[in-house]
């Protein structure tokens, strides 16, 4: 007898561990854009004040340009978004977190936002640097003047510590 509650205990756990391996876990990055920003400030530092932008903040909304901002032609496919980039000066630094509306078109907005952004959008300088990451429904794009001692990648890296977890994609 005390071999067969053994045996169905043995079991009972077997099939909870093989649930629990079988159940799919969903991808989300709790906070808003800008909230998300800060918190990869937290993990990579920088030299300068950054000035983070929202298309619906009340102060710098009217100041939101999609293309210029995203690489994005509009908004349609973004529920929000949010720029970081140097308050003065001509430093080539642009930090891009969005949200999208759906998950599934991630990776295919932050293709059209690498093809599609300006690495010359500032006056002297360029960013030589470009990386796009996303996890769940939130994309970054990070681009940084290569002379600068930044790196896109300790970006990428400092939003992955953010995650958590490991990205689904970088390009």
């Amino acid at each position: 007898m005390k071999k067969y509650i053994a045996l169905c205990l043995v079991l009972a756990m077997a099939a909870t561990l093989f649930a629990g391996c079988g159940a799919k876990k969903t991808a989300t990055l709790e906070g808003t854009p800008a909230e998300i920003i800060e918190k990869i400030y937290a993990q990579k530092s920088v030299e300068f004040a950054p000035m983070t932008l929202t298309p619906d903040d009340p102060d710098y909304g009217s100041m939101w340009d999609w293309n210029y901002y995203t690489g994005l032609a509009d908004g349609s496919k973004v529920k929000e978004a949010a720029v970081s980039e140097p308050m003065i000066g001509s430093i080539a630094f642009s930090l891009v977190v969005l949200r999208v509306n759906n998950a599934a078109d991630a990776k295919t907005v932050a293709q059209e936002m690498k093809d599609n952004i300006n690495t010359r959008k500032w006056m002297c300088v360029e960013a030589g640097d470009l990386q796009v990451a996303g996890f769940g429904d939130v994309v970054m794009l990070i681009m940084v003047d290569s002379a600068s001692g930044m790196t896109a990648q300790s970006f990428v890296d400092a939003f992955q510590k953010v995650v958590g977890a490991e990205l689904e994609f970088v390009i």
